[in-house]
């Protein structure tokens, strides 16, 4: 799965343009919860990936995961730089993505409407599950489910990316 995981980090990088983010396999014990499936640390701009899960998961789910933490990367990228050259986004976008990453609202602190609906409705984080879904139907031809109660959200900000082109 590795080597899978490293090749799509390769294209979602030259997708964007950006260079490819450092990417680490560790064991469920090593996250704060071993529910945790990935995460990408902006103070360094690396994707940490839990090898338990990406082993026993489905390799789409596993994809569409890391497709997301690379768009993460990205975003911090273009929040750090505060300019930007990608059609798809706004200065507005910019502003809200820095004030999310300033004060992120994590997975178990959401408490609104059920127990993700804090963090899945972040803008950043919605963002992130366009541009997963958008690379995994231009790689494979296969529409990525997302949640109903997101779907509307993501397909929007999906519709603003269709400039990307896969390059491998």
């Amino acid at each position: 799965m590795e080597e899978v995981i490293g090749r799509v980090v390769r294209i979602a990088s030259k997708t964007l343009d950006m260079d490819e983010p450092d990417v680490f396999f560790e064991k469920k014990e090593q996250f704060p919860s071993p529910d945790i499936t990935s995460v990408m640390l902006p103070e360094r701009l690396q994707i940490y990936v839990n090898e338990n899960w990406a082993e026993q998961a489905e390799a789409l789910e596993v994809i569409f995961t890391v497709l997301h933490e690379v768009r993460h990367v990205y975003q911090k990228r273009l929040v750090e730089k505060s300019s930007y050259d990608d059609p798809g986004i706004t200065d507005e976008d910019l502003t809200q993505w820095k004030k999310e990453f300033d004060g992120y609202t994590r997975p178990d602190e959401s408490k609104a409407g059920g127990p993700d609906d804090a963090y899945t409705k972040q803008a950043i984080e919605i963002d992130a599950m366009a541009f997963a879904k958008h690379l995994i139907s231009k790689l494979f031809g296969f529409e990525y489910p997302v949640p109903d109660e997101l779907e509307a959200e993501v397909n929007n900000r999906l519709a603003r990316m269709q400039h990307y082109r896969v390059r491998k």
